[in-house]
């Protein structure tokens, strides 16, 4: 009703702008005589300026106001003239130029709002809410922990400030401003992060959330262009599909929104803690969409990387911050191993979580444990078998420090499996022929190493690498 009203005032403000000049009665066009008569009195106010600073004699200035009153006179009559051959008198209301202007001013006025009305039936969303699909829950910490929180926090910021190369205090100060609900300053913080770690797509979601947080629950283009980013790695990302149908929603495309979160609601167990947030908006779509949504579907017990929109990310405490404000590198170890167990702790209770098996072997390979890398490694590849970047992590991690010498033959079944999925995979091309050539099997060996040279630019020292090896068959 309120934006019904706002319309109507400003298409008949629009309207008026566009019949007043019409209607009024068009003015006396200045006449070359006018502009005469502009032009002498300007050069009088200059003459008596010369006067006053004396730059001229008595007798030059008398002169010259003589020659310029008598040109003055003579467009005065000028003018006279062209008025007295007008023909005075009222407005003819009946003359054809006077029915002109009103048969214009009608067509204007009827036309500018049936037009208006037009345009906004074809392109506008009536049934959208003002703020369509923005009322996202974000994190909330209660005022006495983030009052605890603030101090360490600033001191975190501080020392960062100094060390900006710290890619885990970027990340742990990118979490603390989430909890106090600082959102723009959080993406500040995870902006540095992601460039720290080359765009992985975990810290690349967490920036995508916070950034959508910052701009009131809208996902503006900066957050879509990254989400898309981590869809790129990770085609299956929950929190970056779960976004992006958000973004197609706010931009009043309810429908791809809908369908996109009814596919991932399929994916979604029931017991998730994330999926009532999902399903509010899965009705709020079909309701203005003006379908029944029946049943939502969803997915097996075990829920994936939940959207962080419905959850909050998982903040240290206010005794965390405290410590890591101040801590030396060891005791920053410390707290990150003290933080890896609390994720495998929870990977334990709920173990079909292949992202967060990726980030506990990242972890442990950060704390020099390559043993629990690869078995986590192992894990992950258990419930991602077609997700080649996992892959590749498990091959490595059962490789060791591998380049010139022939991994082990668990590593490279691995690199079988990939050569599977993508038989121009260089790294897999490369092991298995390294194996082949190790066990005596030279005719395999060279059919990948010239499957790799092929796809080398020659003269780089990859490709003399790889013909070097042909050539020792």
């Amino acid at each position: 009703m309120i934006f019904a009203l706002a319309a109507a005032l400003l298409t008949a403000l629009a309207v008026a702008a566009v019949l007043i000049p019409v209607l009024r009665r068009h003015r006396r066009e200045a006449s070359r005589a006018d502009y005469d008569l502009t032009v002498y009195r300007d050069q009088l106010r200059e003459l008596e300026s010369d006067r006053v600073r004396e730059l001229v004699s008595g007798e030059q200035i008398e002169a010259a106001r003589t020659e310029i009153e008598r040109r003055m006179l003579r467009a005065a009559r000028a003018r006279e003239a062209a008025e007295a051959a007008e023909v005075p008198g009222p407005v003819d209301t009946g003359s054809r130029a006077h029915r002109w202007r009103w048969a214009a001013a009608i067509v204007l006025g009827l036309c500018v709002p049936a037009f208006a009305v037009g345009v906004y039936a074809s392109l506008g969303k009536p049934g959208l809410p003002g703020r369509p699909f923005a009322e996202i829950e974000r994190p909330v910490e209660p005022p006495a922990a983030a009052a605890a929180f603030s101090e360490p926090v600033e001191r975190l910021a501080a020392r960062l400030a100094a060390n900006p190369d710290d890619l885990e205090g970027w990340l742990l100060l990118g979490r603390s401003y989430v909890v106090l609900q600082r959102y723009g300053e959080a993406a500040d913080a995870l902006r540095q992060a992601a460039a720290l770690s080359g765009g992985a797509p975990d810290v690349l979601g967490m920036l995508g959330e916070a950034i959508v947080w910052a701009n009131d629950g809208v996902v503006v283009p900066e957050a879509a262009g990254i989400f898309r980013q981590v869809l790129d790695a990770r085609p299956r990302d929950p929190a970056a599909l779960f976004h992006m149908a958000l973004a197609r929603a706010q931009a009043g495309e309810v429908r791809e929104a809908y369908d996109m979160w009814l596919a991932l609601a399929a994916d979604t167990p029931a017991d998730a803690p994330w999926r009532g947030d999902l399903e509010g908006l899965i009705r709020q779509a079909a309701e203005l969409l003006g379908v029944e949504p029946g049943s939502v579907p969803s997915g097996p017990a075990g829920a994936p990387r939940a959207p962080a929109v419905a959850e909050a990310p998982s903040g240290p405490t206010a005794d965390d911050m405290a410590a890591a404000a101040d801590m030396s590198s060891d005791e920053r170890l410390d707290m990150i191993r003290s933080m890896v167990e609390s994720l495998a702790e929870r990977l334990e209770e709920n173990p079909d979580d292949p992202e967060g098996w990726l980030r506990l072997a990242r972890s442990y390979s950060v704390l020099g444990e390559p043993e629990k890398a690869t078995e986590t490694l192992r894990r992950a590849v258990e419930l991602m078998p077609g997700d080649l970047a996992t892959l590749h992590a498990y091959a490595r991690a059962l490789s060791g420090e591998v380049g010139a010498e022939p991994p082990p033959a668990e590593a490279v079944a691995v690199y079988e499996r990939i050569l599977a999925l993508d038989p121009d995979d260089g790294a897999a091309l490369w092991f298995v022929g390294l194996a082949a050539a190790e066990r005596g099997d030279g005719a395999t060996a060279r059919a990948h190493w010239e499957r790799l040279l092929a796809l080398l630019t020659p003269g780089t020292d990859e490709h003399q690498a790889v013909q070097a090896a042909l050539d020792s068959l």
